[in-house]
């Protein structure tokens, strides 16, 4: 063999060798896994407060013990449905495990919404029948009933035993119904813009008191948590 042709052999050899060798590398080589980076640890979001405002009780009727613990204030509107719910289907539980047991005292206030044409007269119907001593029944008729037309406010006053004389009276005199607007004026003060919404703070006996908000017909375990904060 030519020394030329030796050295052409021996050159195709090492290129089969280094080309065999790389060709393993790669099959062997493993994959490199990307550095994890620590992650920072993201700081908690701070719970909100609950929303507290000053109110007045002002002479509104009041269902429970005057010095109970805990009082509620209602602005509610009884041509609302969501107000109806919570009358129908919440208050009931709030009655027997806290204001029948002495715990919370409830005040109810108006707030007829500018949209619901009936609900107005059905809070002066209410305001008379308590003129009466009947409030909590004629509220109780028109939330049960949702019968609110003028026929219908009459007809509730007779099935409660009204004088019906006096409370046709009732329903014109101007007193009334500035007491209605007296609350309405006093809800939107309070930042108050629909029904129902409910303040629950101490009772400290005062004509005022530092309430925590509660918008809305929540379940009776929403405003259980709430009274029995207060309650501690």
């Amino acid at each position: 063999m030519k020394p030329i042709d030796r050295i052409v052999v021996w050159l195709i050899l090492l290129f089969s060798i280094m080309t065999f060798s790389l060709a393993i590398a790669i099959y062997t080589k493993k994959p490199s896994v990307p550095e994890r980076r620590a992650e920072r640890p993201q700081p908690a979001i701070p719970e909100m407060p609950p929303e507290k405002i000053t109110v007045s009780v002002d002479d509104d009727p009041v269902k429970g013990k005057e010095d109970a613990p805990v009082i509620m204030v209602e602005f509610s509107d009884f041509q609302c449905p969501f107000c109806r719910r919570f009358a129908l289907q919440t208050l009931p539980q709030i009655k027997s495990e806290y204001i029948d047991t002495g715990k919370v005292k409830l005040v109810f206030r108006d707030y007829p919404l500018p949209f619901h044409n009936l609900a107005r007269d059905a809070a002066k119907a209410a305001n008379c029948a308590g003129k009466q001593g009947k409030y909590w029944e004629m509220h109780d008729l028109l939330f049960s009933t949702g019968q609110l037309s003028p026929d219908d406010l009459r007809n509730h006053a007779k099935q409660l035993g009204l004088n019906m004389k006096n409370f046709e009276s009732c329903l014109q005199d101007a007193d009334v119904d500035a007491e209605i607007t007296k609350d309405m004026n006093d809800a939107s003060q309070y930042g108050i813009r629909g029904t129902p919404s409910f303040i629950i703070g101490k009772n400290k006996g005062g004509s005022t008191f530092e309430g925590e908000v509660v918008r809305g017909a929540l379940p009776f375990e929403s405003f259980k948590n709430v009274i029995d904060k207060y309650l501690k």
